[in-house]
């Protein structure tokens, strides 16, 4: 099997002496997340309810070079992502996402599936952190291994707030040109971002093509020197190839 380092075709970053990857392919598509309005039902039908979708997108990343994806814990989206080790024997670097249900076992899952990353979903972080920033600590140091840290729908609040935690090395948090889903605003979260990144932690930016609002282009160009590093959904060859050739000239 070829390791993920070897087919890997764009930068990484240094935590704690492990390489992380600055792109990542996104699954929320997969899952017909809310914020794709109109299309999250058809993105539902096509992807979640046939998981052999998604591994096509993944197989068709892992071609082009970008064997790292930003996993949410959830069947038929981990199916996918092994049976596209199985098709193109190579090691995909995953960055989990837990607690969208009930965490422990997502966080078990993720081990199963040999993540080198784990964080904490939006919904757990958001939720947690604000009443008891003790409990999110815990587990996160319950992890152990990999890679560690939380995304947030609450950048500009729950970055500060993260970030004074050892255990954060990283955080996955909406990150665009025009500011949607950037709450509680775009300003707080830029500002929240650039303190967060002076003392060393990591911003991987989501929701970075505003959910099909920005072209590539556009949105990379915005997020270059901001961010550390890029989680995109994509869902058909086209925007496969556009977004990723652009995201090698921005995170190469």
């Amino acid at each position: 099997m070829k390791e993920f380092p070897d087919a890997y075709a764009f930068g990484t970053l240094g935590i704690d002496g492990k390489k992380f990857p600055k792109v990542l392919l996104g699954t929320s598509p997969f899952i017909g997340a809310g914020q794709f309005g109109a299309k999250s039902y058809v993105y539902y039908r096509q992807f979640y309810e046939n998981p052999k979708n998604i591994a096509k997108i993944i197989i068709e990343c892992v071609k082009l070079g970008c064997n790292a994806v930003q996993v949410i814990c959830c069947p038929p989206v981990l199916a996918a992502i092994q049976e596209a080790v199985r098709a193109t024997d190579t090691e995909i670097f995953i960055m989990g996402s837990t607690g969208l249900g009930e965490i422990s076992t997502e966080i078990e899952s993720m081990k199963q599936l040999k993540a080198q990353s784990i964080v904490t979903h939006g919904s757990y972080t958001d939720r947690i952190l604000n009443k008891n920033p003790e409990k999110l600590r815990r587990t996160l140091q319950g992890i152990k291994d990999g890679i560690v840290g939380i995304a947030s729908h609450m950048p500009g609040t729950m970055i500060e707030k993260a970030a004074v935690i050892e255990e954060v090395k990283l955080m996955l948090v909406p990150f665009n040109k025009i500011g949607v889903f950037m709450d509680p605003s775009f300003e707080s979260t830029l500002q929240a971002a650039e303190s967060a990144r002076r003392i060393g932690k990591k911003i991987i930016g989501m929701k970075s093509l505003a959910a099909g609002r920005l072209e590539p282009a556009v949105a990379f160009q915005f997020l270059k020197g901001r961010v550390d590093g890029v989680a995109v959904g994509l869902t058909n060859m086209e925007e496969i190839k556009e977004t990723l050739e652009v995201a090698r000239i921005y995170f190469g």
